[in-house]
């Protein structure tokens, strides 16, 4: 079985970063597992995040990979079976932008995606 070129995006919904300030930073957490790699051909043991800053809810805007910024790439500590593990993201912002997309891409990996936290601190 050889997987190929895959190139696989998985996008939330608008989120908002505006309370009564514009938050500076999000944390997420990404909770996943890679099946056994052995098995699969040109299989990576990686996956990135990446982000869209905008302040306009649209879905056909939201689809445009090519307006995403990476923001991390994420390998697994532990690179013996499959084991759930955890990726931490803190990701900045410096613009004006009232929300954001945040996209999971993954190129090429027999990735599993168990859950996707997306918070922040108000103090």
């Amino acid at each position: 079985f050889n997987v190929g070129q895959q190139n696989n995006w998985l996008i939330t919904q608008h989120i908002s970063r505006q309370t009564t300030t514009l938050l500076p930073q999000i944390t997420v957490i990404v909770e996943y597992e890679f099946s056994n790699c052995e098995t699969v051909m040109n299989c990576a043991r990686t996956f990135s995040v990446w982000k869209y800053d905008n302040s306009t809810v649209d879905a056909t805007l939201a689809r445009d990979t090519s307006k995403y910024t990476q923001v991390a790439a994420i390998a697994p500590e532990d690179t013996t079976g499959s084991v759930r593990q955890n990726g931490t993201v803190e990701i900045d912002f410096s613009g004006s932008e009232t929300g954001f997309y945040l996209a999971i891409r993954d190129e090429d990996s027999c990735l599993l995606i168990h859950r996707v936290l997306v918070f922040y601190y108000v103090c």
